[in-house]
C-alpha cells in the first residue's frame, strides 16, 4: 500500500481488485486516491463483504462490481485451445506494458475503436 502511494503521489486513481480477498479490498480502499475508483472483479466468499465504507465516502470514491464467472476459466481455455472459440478477432490492439499510460488515455478518449487491448510484458 505504501509503495502504491509512493509511485502515484496521492494513491492510485483506479484499483482493480481480482483476488476476492476482503483484506485486499480494504487495502484498495486505503490506498485509493480521493475521487478514485475500485473495480471488484472477483467472487467473494459469503453473502457479505466487510469494507471500510466510511473511507469510501470520505474519499468520494466509487466502488464498482463487475460480473465474475467462477469456474468458467477452464472450459473457456479448453474452447480456445481447441479452436472452437476464436479470440484473435477480438484483439484490436497489442501494446507493450510500458505503454500502459498511453493505452489508458486511448481508452478514456473513446476516439479509437477497440474491443480488447493486449498488454505484453
Amino acid at each position: 500500500m505504501q509503495r502504491a502511494k509512493e509511485l502515484t503521489e496521492a494513491g492510485p486513481e483506479i484499483v482493480i481488485e481480482t483476488s476476492g480477498s476482503n483484506a485486499a479490498l480494504n487495502m484498495a480502499v486505503q490506498a485509493l486516491k480521493p475521487t478514485g475508483r475500485i473495480v471488484a472483479v472477483s467472487w467473494y466468499n459469503g453473502a457479505n463483504v466487510d469494507v471500510a465504507m466510511n473511507t469510501v465516502i470520505v474519499k468520494d470514491a466509487e466502488l464498482v462490481g463487475s460480473l465474475a464467472s467462477p469456474n468458467s476459466f477452464g472450459p473457456v481455455l479448453r474452447y480456445m485451445a481447441s479452436g472452437k472459440l476464436k479470440v484473435k478477432p477480438l484483439i484490436t490492439h497489442v501494446k507493450p506494458l510500458n505503454e500502459l499510460e498511453d493505452v489508458v488515455k486511448m481508452i478514456r478518449s473513446k476516439k479509437e475503436m477497440r474491443i480488447k487491448v493486449l498488454l505484453k510484458p
